[in-house]
């Protein structure tokens, strides 16, 4: 009888152990597979901790292009945002050449912060109407380059995520901009721009 109970107590256990290993492998396989509990984001915005694991997809208006951005984030057109906040958007990159940038048509704006992100797009725009020199190009990827600035000043990233639509930032165009902030806004613009 013993020997009965010693058996039925261990192919009980066995049973429970094994019922507790698939449910936790299916909970980690879910967990994994719909993203949830993603680690803090590593992206710095002018200072501002951004979440770019959430985003929203809008459509450029008077194209068929789409394009996700930061939730929390409107595409808005350019002219409303600066009547707004009267700021305007860098267009002097200072680098081996001096380079003068069309205003954007749209940036991207947080109604609730009150804030945009200095990245311009612009419809009717290739990257050989701002540079004619394509050795100052940087290619970072495909159809992303970056032009390197004078020391102390902001790189200028370029994306041509369309025949004829150029996305487009200057990091900064004071003086006494650092490599490193170079460095962490053209991490933050290429994982921002990856899907466009």
């Amino acid at each position: 009888m013993k020997k009965l109970k010693l058996l039925i107590l261990c192919l009980l256990s066995i049973f429970c152990l094994n019922s507790c290993l698939t449910l936790g492998i299916a909970a980690q396989s879910y967990i994994s597979e719909h993203q949830l509990f993603q680690p803090n984001p590593k992206y710095f915005y002018d200072d501002t901790k951004m979440s770019l694991n959430k985003r929203v997809r809008v459509e450029i208006e008077g194209t068929n292009k789409k394009i996700y951005i930061p939730e929390g984030y409107e595409l808005v057109k350019y002219n409303k945002f600066k009547q707004k906040n009267d700021e305007d958007f860098p267009n002097i990159f200072i680098g081996s050449k001096n380079v003068t940038l069309e205003v954007p048509e749209y940036v991207l704006y947080n109604q609730s912060k009150k804030t945009a992100l200095l990245l311009g797009i612009r419809r009717n725009y290739k990257i050989e109407d701002i540079i004619k020199n394509k050795n100052d190009l940087i290619k970072l990827k495909e159809n992303t380059y970056l032009v390197k600035a004078k020391k102390g000043y902001g790189n200028l990233f370029l994306k041509q995520i369309d025949k004829q639509i150029l996305v487009y930032s200057v990091s900064s165009n004071w003086q006494g901009t650092t490599e490193e902030y170079n460095n962490e806004k053209l991490n933050f613009y290429l994982e921002l721009t990856k899907d466009w």
